[in-house]
Order: C-alpha cells, then structure tokens, then sequence
C-alpha cells in the first residue's frame, strides 16, 4: 500500500497535529488499495521510525486519541 521506496525523505520532524492528521489520512486509504501522497508518506514514516513502524505508530495515537476523547 506504501510507495516502494521513501529516498528523498525530509529531515524535518512533523508536529503532532501533522502526525496525526497523516495517520488518520493513512487509517483512511490503506484498506481501499490507495496511497499516501508521497510527501505525507515520508513525514508518516519519519515519525513512526520507519516503514514497518507505521502501523504501530498510528495504531498507538489512535488509541491514545480514543482515551482522552473518554476522560472530557
């Protein structure tokens, strides 16, 4: 689902509303054969540590987003 190959990957770090949003882009598309714009795609990988992160990564911050929207 990802593109083959994340060369050319920015060294900046994403904030977290931008890891967020690109996370739930992700949670969006990656059921549905579709992918990322190749420049989300590589903030996402950035912040998750790498590709074979992601999936845990987002997994995590949708959880952690699901807890606080409980504690209101």
């Amino acid at each position: 689902m990802a593109p083959a190959s994340t060369v050319g990957a920015s060294s900046r770090s994403p904030s977290a509303q931008g890891a967020k949003a690109h996370c739930r882009a992700y949670d969006s598309v990656k059921n549905r054969g579709r992918v990322l714009a190749p420049t989300a795609w590589q903030r996402l990988v950035q912040a998750a540590g790498g590709e074979k992160n992601v999936e845990a990564y987002c997994a995590e911050r949708s959880a952690k987003r699901g807890k606080r929207q409980w504690k209101r």
